[in-house]
């Protein structure tokens, strides 16, 4: 017959005897390790809600002149349409009887929920100017002419444009353009947009 295996003794457990000056110490070391931890999570969280607030910054600034646009030409009314053969559709679809308010609801819904946004936007854009304006440093009155420029003139500039305008590198266009992000994340967003 065959050979039937030894079963590996099983490991005996270790006993330690601890002190209570021991015991504290290792509790205490817990402890302040827990609350580095805490404290690392909470500035991880607070950097990463500032950072998102930086992109939603730019990403309205980026944007602006597209959402202007959407607030001033959006359709959601058979009114605001310049199809005639859409409204004689619309008519007809509604037996002949003309009901005066229809309108696309979802689409009015965003519209004035993008309106709504782009005055805070237009609003706060106007409180940064008038900061640049005035501050002592003639840097913060040119992070404002970057920031229009690029993203908020009718006729946007180039990078190289408004760097040769303003006698300063690219580089330095860009730079501009994230330390007025900041500052703007703040205006756009409050408490939650500042860096501390």
């Amino acid at each position: 017959m065959g050979k039937q295996k030894e079963k590996p003794e099983k490991p005996q457990p270790t006993m330690y005897v601890l002190s209570e000056e021991n015991l504290n110490t290792i509790v205490a070391i817990a402890v302040e390790e827990g609350i580095k931890s805490y404290k690392a999570e909470q500035d991880r969280e607070q950097k990463e809600r500032q950072s998102r607030h930086e992109n939603n910054a730019k990403t309205l600034i980026y944007n602006y002149r597209r959402f202007k646009s959407m607030c001033n030409r959006s359709v959601y009314t058979i009114e605001d349409s310049e199809d005639a053969d859409l409204q004689e559709l619309m008519e007809i679809m509604q037996g002949r009887i003309r009901v005066k308010n229809y309108e696309t609801i979802s689409i009015k819904d965003k519209v004035v929920r993008t309106r709504l946004i782009m005055d805070h936007v237009d609003a706060m854009l106007d409180v940064f100017k008038k900061q640049c304006e005035k501050a002592a440093d003639p840097e913060e009155s040119r992070r404002y002419r970057v920031i229009e420029g690029l993203y908020l003139a009718p006729e946007p500039k180039t990078v190289r444009e408004i760097a040769e305008e303003e006698s300063i590198t690219t580089s330095t266009v860009y730079r501009d353009c994230n330390k007025a992000f900041r500052r703007l994340a703040i205006l756009f967003f409050g408490i939650d947009g500042a860096r501390f």
